[in-house]
């Protein structure tokens, strides 16, 4: 074997462990960050910011962004819990 091609063979080899050790390093990163579960948090059926509605659920779970009165009864509508 010739100089040149021993060295040619060691770059290649070179080379693939840096791809080889770039593509374990980007997969390490991709599943710590994905998978960190940090901000978990539940959500509730009804989870309207500022969600009113009529006590007698005449509109069948209607719900206003507004206090105001309930447009068939009359009555005050109330925060949804």
């Amino acid at each position: 074997m010739s100089v040149s091609l021993v060295l040619l063979i060691i770059n290649d080899m070179s080379r693939i462990r840096i791809s080889s050790f770039i593509l374990a390093a980007t997969l390490s990163i991709a599943s710590f960050t994905s998978c960190n579960g940090g901000d978990r948090h539940e959500h509730s059926d009804t989870e309207v910011a500022g969600a009113y509605s009529c006590p007698m659920d005449c509109e069948d779970g209607k719900t206003y962004s507004e206090a105001d009165t309930c447009p068939v009864c009359g009555m005050d509508l109330t925060v949804v819990e």
